[in-house]
């Protein structure tokens, strides 16, 4: 079975040559730690299916409830997807994780309109 560009995903090719998706264990924890909501930002600046999450919000356990291959971002999106979810608890902490986990950059723990503004800052399709 061959990957197409949708969201179409095999067990071969999970195992295989593409990246895993990490997010799912971090993801339970979060939830564990009160946190509930969760906000997609659009990282990949080719992709439409991406595109169209940007900004699109979930509640944790709706987001890692039910999943096929234990990979919420690929999932909702498609293999290898370099997008991040901004996930955030009652008091209003977020943590910034993407397929390999809890970014732990200095953008880490900044809120979601910083990372997106970062993000739009070094988009080399960004119209001047």
């Amino acid at each position: 079975m061959h990957l197409q560009r949708e969201n179409i995903m095999c067990e071969k090719c999970i195992i295989a040559d593409h990246p895993q998706d990490e997010s799912l264990s971090i993801l339970q924890d979060l939830l564990n730690q009160g946190f509930t909501d969760v906000v997609w930002i659009y990282n990949s600046y080719k992709c439409p299916k991406c595109r169209s999450l940007d900004g699109k919000k979930w509640k944790l356990k709706d987001f890692i409830a039910n999943l096929k291959y234990e990979a919420p971002i690929f999932e909702k999106s498609h293999i290898g997807c370099k997008c991040l979810i901004a996930v955030k608890n009652i008091n209003g902490e977020e943590r910034i994780v993407d397929f390999t986990g809890l970014k732990q950059s200095k953008h880490a723990f900044k809120p979601v309109e910083k990372v997106k503004k970062f993000i739009d800052n070094i988009n080399p399709f960004k119209k001047k």
